[in-house]
């Protein structure tokens, strides 16, 4: 692995159990490369700011230590200084900076410059990668990396579930030649560097939790437990499919701040039985002007480039009649779904008169859900990975009301269908 980053390879994915040297690794071959390049910066991050010292800024100072340099807190007697409050480490030879961010605000990191213009972020650490938001992840990588040369190295445990982005993530760039994906756990590590009391209470857990211990252990991941859909099937769904499609709707479900505003394109074929998610858009921090843009503007028409149809004045050319543009929504929202029908749009209120629990269990039952990955990237996410509540004897107790944003406004596209008896 070493040889590969240094013949230039630009992205490593470290992912496996607890205790097995992930991190320690990282962090002494990062510096390595941070002191090979003058003008490198180095950027690492968590989730949460207030996560940072006690993980990367610690990890940072021991990969320091570990290489027989100095740390202090003035230029003359140190090779680096570090402070808390900025949070950074300085080479002073170079003035090379480590820099330590958490992502409560992503957009905070469009801000970060330097005194000497030849300098760079080059090198970009993302601890418990598994804990970001992959959007958030992308809007960084455009943002910060800027350079010929960008090294990002991504560490974390595997999440239980194998639908988690991370995991789906790590198993696709395996395949990538340019990507190094590498799974290590304890076992691996020289019981010395661990320390008998680890190796103690990994025994044990093995004993006494096997589940736990594959996957906090070993890294593995395991079965959802309380999956509800069963039935999903995820492929590729070009255009000349859709164009085939005979009974298309819009479901929305309403979002703003902690939720987000979700629009899906969803048909069903009544011989087989299916349910075909092939679009959908989402955004937070939008109020209905702002997502009545995008929507008109997701169900515009399309010249031969695929490009939107617009007017003289430069409008999306938008059919509201059509009855693939009716767009269903939650009947208790009816200030919005009143805004949207001044916007233009066909917006529907989906009739009370189906449960939610009727909903998800009419969605269930039918032969498949066809999901675009590529296209409908949260439908899928959120449906994979839709849980059932459980008592602690494993009883279901009801429908989870979180992270079911998509699967609203698919009840909510489809509530005729399945309010109709006559559609089985």
């Amino acid at each position: 692995m070493s040889r590969a980053i240094e013949a230039g390879t630009q992205e490593v994915i470290l992912k496996g159990g607890r205790g097995s040297a992930k991190s320690s690794y990282a962090y002494l071959k990062l510096l390595d490369v941070f002191l090979s390049r003058p003008d490198a910066m180095w950027l690492c991050m968590r989730r949460y700011a207030n996560t940072l010292r006690r993980s990367c800024f610690t990890n940072v100072l021991w990969a320091i230590r570990k290489r027989g340099m100095t740390l202090g807190r003035s230029h003359e007697d140190a090779d680096f200084t570090f402070s808390v409050s900025p949070m950074e480490v300085v080479y002073n030879a170079t003035g090379q900076k480590v820099i330590f961010s958490g992502l409560d605000d992503p957009e905070k990191l469009k801000t970060i410059t330097f005194d000497d213009p030849a300098k760079k972020i080059e090198i970009l650490t993302w601890e418990e990668y598994s804990q970001f938001d992959p959007a958030d992840v992308r809007n960084v990588e455009y943002s910060v990396l800027r350079s010929d040369y960008g090294l990002e190295v991504k560490i974390f445990n595997p999440p239980p579930d194998s639908e988690h982005w991370a995991n789906r993530e790590a198993a696709e760039k395996a395949e990538d030649e340019t990507v190094i994906v590498h799974h290590s756990t304890w076992r691996d590590v020289p019981e010395e560097f661990l320390g008998s009391r680890f190796v103690a209470n990994a025994e044990r857990m093995y004993r006494e939790n096997p589940e736990a211990a594959k996957n906090e252990l070993d890294g593995e991941t395991v079965e959802l437990e309380g999956r509800v859909f069963r039935n999903i099937e995820e492929r590729t769904i070009t255009d000349e499919e859709i164009a085939e499609l005979k009974w298309i709707r819009r479901g929305v479900d309403w979002g703003y701040e902690t939720d987000p505003w979700v629009l899906l394109d969803v048909a069903y074929d009544r011989k087989r039985r299916e349910v075909v998610i092939f679009g959908e858009e989402w955004r937070y921090h939008m109020l209905n002007p702002d997502t009545a843009k995008v929507a008109k503007e997701h169900m515009a028409e399309r010249g031969p480039d695929g490009r939107v149809l617009r007017d003289a004045e430069g409008d999306p050319v938008f059919r509201r009649n059509l009855p693939a543009n009716e767009v269903r929504c939650d009947i208790a929202e009816k200030k919005s779904i009143a805004d949207y029908k001044a916007y233009g749009i066909e917006a529907v209120g989906a009739s009370k008169r189906v449960p939610v629990a009727d909903g998800i269990v009419w969605l269930k039952g039918r032969a498949h859900i066809v999901i675009d990955r590529e296209r409908a990237p949260l439908a899928y996410q959120e449906f994979v990975r839709y849980r059932a509540v459980l008592d602690k004897e494993g009883r279901f107790k009801g429908y989870s009301e979180t992270d079911n944003h998509s699967i609203d406004a698919a009840r909510y596209a489809v509530f005729d269908l399945i309010a109709d008896p006559d559609i089985p």
